[in-house]
Formats: C-alpha cells, sequence, structure tokens
C-alpha cells in the first residue's frame, strides 16, 4: 500500500454543477413543480412521491410562525423530514423520506447538457506534478461520471482517447467489471495503483450524499450502483430513461445533507471514510462551487478530521464565483492566521470560465496574489 501524501482532493459543490443545467438546492422545489405537471399520469409512483413532498412542504410553510425558513430549499425541507424519522422511527415517517428521495433522484436524473462538462481537462489539472486526482462531492448527479473523458483542450494536447480516465465508487467493486455492483466486504477504498496497462488512470468519485444511480433494492439491504461502461454520451446510465423501473427498487442513495449521515448506511459511511483518507494524504485541496451551506455542517467535521494530521498540505483553494470580499468573513472564521498566511487562496471565477482558464494555460503559471484584508492570497479569472 502506498502511503504518500499524493492526492489532490477535489470538493465539488452545487455551484460547480450548476452552469451544466442542473438546479442548485434553492432552485430545486420550482424544477420539481415544473417536471410534475409536465410528467403528471405517466408514472404513477413517482407522482405519488412529488405530491406527498409538496404537501409536506405545505405542512412547513403552515407552521412557519416563528422562525424564517426555505422550504424552497430541498435541503432545509429533507433535513426537517429526517429530523421526523429520526425523532418517530414509525413507518410513515421512514415513507415520507423515501417519496422525498425519489423525487430527488426524479428531478436530478433529467439532465441533458447542451454542452458535456470538460471533467477531463480538471481531473488532468489536479494530476499535475504527480498528484493523484479524488473528487470529493456533495452532489446527487452524475456529471463527474460523463464528463470524464471530455475535453476542450487544443488538437496538440493527447486526446481523451488516448488517456482515458476511469473511476470508481469506494466500497463497490469496481464499475467497469459488470453492470450492478454489490457493496464489497473488503476496504480498498482508495489504496490503488493509479494506472493500468493501457495507459487508463483511475480515480475514485467519493460521493457524499448518494448518487441517482445507487439504489437500494430492499429496505436496509445493500446498495447497487448501475453504471454504463464506457459511456460518455451524457446518457445518466439508463437511469434517465422515462421506462426506467423505478419498482425494480425499494429506494435510491439520496441522503439528507446532515442528520442522515449518522444513521449508519454503510454505502455512505464508506464515502466518508475515503474522503477522511483523501484528506489526510492530500498536498493540495480545491474546493470548487461549493459554499459551506449552513445546512451541511458536517463538511468543516469531514475538513477537520482529515487534515487534523496532514504535515505536507501545501495548498487550501477555494475558488468560487461570489467575489472575496463576501468570502472573507467565512474564510477568516473557518481557517487560523497561519493557514490563511501559509496554506490558503481564494480564486474568485465561474466554473466556466475556470474549466476554460484550465484549457488554455492549467494554472501552471499564478499570477501575483493580491493580499486581501486579511492576509488572505486571492486573484480573479474574468
Amino acid at each position: 500500500m502506498d502511503f504518500e501524501s499524493n492526492w489532490h482532493a477535489l470538493i465539488l459543490g452545487a455551484g460547480f454543477s450548476a452552469p451544466f443545467g442542473l438546479p442548485v438546492m434553492r432552485q430545486f422545489m420550482g424544477k420539481a413543480r415544473r417536471l410534475y405537471f409536465a410528467n403528471h399520469g405517466e408514472n404513477p409512483k413517482l407522482d405519488e412521491c412529488y405530491e406527498a413532498m409538496f404537501c409536506f412542504e405545505d405542512q412547513c410553510q403552515a407552521a412557519s410562525r416563528y422562525f424564517n425558513r426555505d422550504w424552497e430549499n430541498i435541503e432545509e425541507l429533507y433535513t426537517q423530514a429526517d429530523l421526523r424519522r429520526l425523532m418517530f422511527r414509525e413507518q410513515p415517517a421512514e415513507d415520507l423520506c423515501r417519496r422525498i428521495a425519489w423525487a430527488i433522484w426524479d428531478v436530478y436524473r433529467q439532465w441533458s447538457p447542451k454542452q458535456h462538462p470538460p471533467i477531463h481537462d480538471l481531473l488532468t489539472f489536479a494530476s499535475s506534478d504527480g498528484l493523484n486526482p479524488a473528487i470529493i462531492t456533495t452532489n446527487y448527479d452524475v456529471l463527474c461520471e460523463i464528463g470524464k473523458n471530455v475535453s476542450m483542450r487544443p488538437h496538440e494536447h493527447p486526446k481523451p482517447s488516448e488517456q482515458g480516465w476511469r473511476y470508481y465508487y469506494p466500497g463497490f467493486c469496481m464499475p467497469w467489471n459488470s453492470e450492478a455492483h454489490e457493496l464489497s466486504e473488503d476496504e480498498r477504498l482508495i489504496l490503488l495503483n493509479h494506472r493500468t496497462s493501457n495507459n487508463k488512470q483511475i480515480f475514485p468519485i467519493i460521493k457524499l450524499h448518494g448518487s441517482v444511480n445507487w439504489f437500494q433494492k430492499e429496505p436496509k439491504g445493500p446498495y447497487v450502483a448501475l453504471t454504463s461502461v464506457g459511456d460518455t454520451q451524457g446518457m445518466v446510465f439508463g437511469v434517465n430513461e422515462k421506462q426506467f423501473r423505478v419498482d425494480a427498487f425499494d429506494s435510491p442513495a439520496i441522503v439528507p445533507p446532515m442528520l442522515g449521515k449518522a444513521s449508519g448506511n454503510a454505502a455512505i459511511a464508506a464515502q466518508w471514510k475515503a474522503a477522511v483518507k483523501v484528506l489526510s494524504r492530500a498536498r493540495r485541496v480545491t474546493v470548487i462551487g461549493y459554499s459551506f451551506p449552513q445546512t451541511d455542517a458536517f463538511m468543516l467535521r469531514l475538513l477537520s478530521e482529515g487534515l487534523k494530521d496532514n504535515a505536507d498540505l501545501e495548498q487550501f483553494c477555494v475558488i468560487d464565483k461570489r467575489p472575496f470580499e463576501e468570502w472573507a468573513p467565512l474564510l477568516s472564521r473557518f481557517f487560523t492566521p497561519v493557514a490563511r498566511d501559509q496554506k490558503l487562496l481564494f480564486i474568485h471565477s465561474t466554473t466556466l470560465f475556470l474549466l476554460n482558464y484550465i484549457r488554455e494555460s492549467g494554472l501552471a503559471e499564478r499570477r501575483p496574489p493580491v493580499e486581501g484584508g486579511i492576509g488572505l492570497k486571492h486573484y480573479y479569472i474574468q
């Protein structure tokens, strides 16, 4: 096993996927209503799931006489339903969470991108200096799986077909072996040989909140991950097809951003364990499009656990479309003065500008940083 600190952890939030047509959490309910009315009657099971979610939102709105809560944000709504599940431990509360999970699944699986995301370029950037890229994401979508071999690089660079990428999910068998994979009992999480004989590179996709292509066949049973070998054409592994048999599974692996992660689910636990292992051996951490929302208090704890014994971390970079002035108070609260001075870098950029910049320069030649009000190095890509 290789215990060298040679990882580049890419932490991707909803802001990374949003430019490719996937709704951010605060836009979810509006998107869900449009899909419900557009597809009503095609799948009675999904109609029932949407209706249960809308009914629960109405109940939450009616009860909000004392506190300001954004019930249009699906993270708020789903976490509230999960609180009921943990309190009552009764079948109606379990059923509500399962129906909300199916509604979330249906929204995020119906994605046909106008532009395929050039994840190949992002992985190539992250693997510079001999580092191994690892994607850690809070997103349910399969944007990274679809775009792993999509590139916008000029012709003089290697084509994606010449140096492709293969992914795997920690805790699952390798996805190129078969079409459905039960949870593996061994813990091969991330300690792998990252180059195969056919010049394919292997990287983990660590999905902290689950994925639209992970399912549970029966209550409390193991999860399976549906994959489509060699698929780079935008198909979401069959789950985006209208004839997909939702009745073949009990529930998708879509967990709430807070309380549900403490449920002890083996598939989700494997993701968090893998994330900690990657962070503990990361030389670089790059956060793209993740806003550290109040609904996900676990991320800071994850970072603390993963980085607490990491003496080899060279850089912690935050890239976001919000300007530095909005981030400065947050980063000042998160990081110590020494970390801000020696490790932290902030880059103001949208996802699309960032990917275009990586395509052109690879972020290899960094501009002289501008000193911020709290000693933070930051610069702008625009």
